[in-house]
């Protein structure tokens, strides 16, 4: 099973907000409800993918709850019921990936050409993020 724990520099989804990013309506109740981790573990595992919430007898023993645990399938099932869902991709989408990116290296104070380099992009588009997150309060 892949390693779920959110590295640190993922986005959570009020900084998604607050970046401008839209973020689907689950997301924002799962991070409300049982918190980043929970949004970070679902996205990670499901994001960009459609699933299927098992009913209630078979909840307990299904593959979801397996990868999941109980806390956010039992939360996913009381939600949203047995069914089929799509799971968004959230923190796990190209754009924010790259602002937490942004935010990681310019965090760590390396320069504009550097971070530039590292991240496949122009000097410009480092500024232009930069920008962004110290509107955002972030920097």
């Amino acid at each position: 099973m892949p390693d779920t724990h959110a590295p640190p520099n993922l986005l959570t989804c009020d900084e998604m907000i607050d970046l401008g990013m839209t973020v689907p309506e689950i997301l924002e109740e799962l991070e409300d409800c049982l918190g980043s981790d929970a949004v970070w573990k679902l996205t990670g595992l499901f994001g960009g993918t459609e699933t299927n919430i098992p009913h209630q007898h078979s909840l307990a023993r299904s593959i979801l709850t397996e990868q999941l645990g109980d806390q956010i399938t039992q939360w996913l099932f009381k939600t949203y019921g047995p069914g089929r869902i799509q799971i968004p991709l959230g923190p796990h989408s190209s754009r924010a990936l790259k602002m937490a990116a942004f935010r990681a290296a310019l965090l760590s104070r390396q320069p504009h050409r550097k971070i530039a380099r590292s991240l496949g992009c122009h000097v410009r588009t480092v500024e232009r993020a930069k920008r962004e997150l110290v509107t955002a309060g972030f920097l």
